[in-house]
């Protein structure tokens, strides 16, 4: 923290010098001329000596002592603010220009900009976060139960496992077996109602909705058909749900022992997959959640703790880093 201040007050001296040696310049070329005018009076020049000003500066930088520099503090703390503000409006516009960019595309575009990334095979390797920087949720202070109470989860039988160790209570977990986007939006899962509609009729309405949808994909789904029901089912969502934010989950990770018995899901396919859900997110303005980061070993497959011992359904314990990981990679 202290190298934090110190190295902010340096870059702040650093343009303080430079604002300081403009005046100074003007300063001396108005005395110039006014000397050839009429003698100047020393005494009368009650203003700041722009070098003997630095120097001090630096000599009592390392004391940490603003008020010893015989300016006021004021000065330099409004010159920090300024460039606090500075800096997050650089971050606003390129976040604006950024999205503007790249939404409303067409799945082909998704896939496109995805294999702009040429993300490699080396599983250990996969990184969502530089490819996808506004879209993927950040660490964030630890959020309450309140929280964890206004969120809505929608998925596959894994998904499931959520309301089966009972980490969630079983009314914020919309999750049939087997499903894929087009039968998350289409199918009838919550007696005569598909999911979209049963969460409209939720009052109030779920202040976000978590989905995790691609496991039953990654095998055999083509990746337009792929990205274009799952938009489908965001727009679907934001219709019935507008005060809702939607976050797009990562696919969870499979162990090695699962990827060794050839059962036709690899975690390089739910990588690219990943990448895909986040080029979408990205595209439709929602939010994304990597959680498969925080389930994965050095190598890149589920640690074995966290399987329920097939090797792609999940423990209680992988369950409560879900919510771990929610609570701490906050909606900002």
């Amino acid at each position: 923290m202290e190298k934090s201040v110190k190295n902010r007050r340096q870059v702040v001296y650093g343009k303080l010098f430079l604002l300081l040696m403009v005046s100074f310049i003007i300063v001396l070329s108005v005395n110039s001329c006014a000397r050839a005018i009429a003698p100047v009076d020393p005494a009368a020049n009650d203003g700041i000596d722009s070098l003997a000003l630095f120097a001090r500066l630096l000599q009592k930088d390392e004391q940490n002592d603003i008020s010893a520099l015989g300016i006021d503090e004021n000065i330099i703390l409004n010159e920090e603010l300024r460039m606090e503000r500075e800096r997050e409006e650089d971050i606003l516009r390129q976040i604006r220009e950024h999205r503007e960019k790249y939404s409303n595309l067409t799945p082909a575009q998704i896939i496109e900009r995805a294999d702009i990334y040429q993300f490699s095979s080396d599983i250990a390797a996969f990184n969502l976060t530089y490819a996808y920087e506004y879209t993927v949720l950040r660490p964030s202070e630890k959020a309450g139960w309140d929280y964890i109470a206004g969120t809505y989860y929608i998925g596959d039988s894994v998904t499931m496992g959520l309301s089966v160790f009972k980490v969630l209570d079983q009314s914020q977990v919309y999750a049939s077996g087997s499903i894929d986007p087009y039968q998350a939006l289409k199918n009838k899962l919550v007696g005569e109602l598909t999911i979209p509609e049963a969460l409209a009729q939720l009052d109030p309405a779920p202040a976000r909705i978590v989905i995790t949808l691609g496991m039953n994909s990654v095998s055999w789904s083509k990746e337009e058909s792929y990205i274009e029901y799952y938009g489908q089912l965001i727009d679907v969502l934001r219709a019935g749900c507008p005060s809702s934010d939607i976050i797009i989950q990562t696919i969870t990770p499979v162990t090695k022992t699962y990827e060794e018995g050839k059962r036709g899901i690899y975690n390089s396919n739910i990588n690219r997959f990943n990448a895909l859900a986040a080029g979408l997110a990205e595209s439709k303005g929602v939010y994304f959640l990597n959680t498969a980061e925080l389930l994965k070993d050095e190598d890149g497959y589920l640690k074995e703790e966290y399987s329920s011992g097939d090797g792609l359904h999940e423990s209680e314990a992988a369950y409560r880093q879900w919510i771990e990981y929610l609570c701490t990679h906050v909606v900002p």
